[in-house]
């Protein structure tokens, strides 16, 4: 089984490659949320009684797309913690801790360019040091502000940008541990 995911996966990414080449349209969120759930769901660990799936999830838009999307928050970031503990409990998953989403604008992604990278933490912590350490440990390097200054984040919940000091935990609010 394990062999046809592998497969499936390589032609979504093949496919995607080749519309995203030609059609160079800007991503939608339906299609963020999509590819959330396979991150999600390509990052499972199946232990004898559970199946455990990442919990936080940061995704890296270009500028463009940063600035439609933060327009849309805090009410789309919550939509997609609402997508990913659906699947969480459609599947019979677990998570470590509450789920959590982040946006980050990266100025050197194009407009159909986006990157997601899910990480398992019993706390989301603050956009530090601790998870830039938690995201190096999984081969991906992220700057919490990347661009320099002009870079933003959206912390799930908040509505507002650049507020890297405060608690994932407190910005999403309490969330399920299925």
């Amino acid at each position: 089984m394990e062999l046809l995911e592998r497969l499936e996966k390589t032609l979504e990414g093949l496919i995607e490659r080749f519309t995203d080449g030609v059609f160079r349209t800007p991503v939608q969120p339906v299609e963020i949320g999509k590819r959330l759930i396979r991150e999600m769901d390509s990052h499972r660990t199946v232990a004898p009684s559970s199946t455990f799936v990442p919990n936080l999830f940061v995704i890296v838009v270009g500028a463009d797309t940063f600035a439609k999307f933060s327009m849309l928050c805090p009410p789309l970031l919550s939509e997609f913690e609402t997508l990913l503990k659906q699947h969480v409990a459609d599947q019979g998953y677990k998570t470590v801790g509450p789920i959590a989403v982040r946006l980050q604008e990266d100025e050197s992604l194009k407009a159909h360019e986006v990157k997601i990278t899910p990480v398992s933490m019993k706390t989301p912590p603050p956009m530090d040091a601790v998870l830039d350490a938690e995201l190096a440990k999984q081969g991906t390097v992220l700057d919490p502000h990347p661009g320099g200054d002009q870079a933003k984040t959206v912390i799930a919940g908040t509505g507002r940008a650049d507020a890297p000091t405060e608690k994932m935990e407190e910005a999403a609010g309490t969330g399920d541990t299925t």
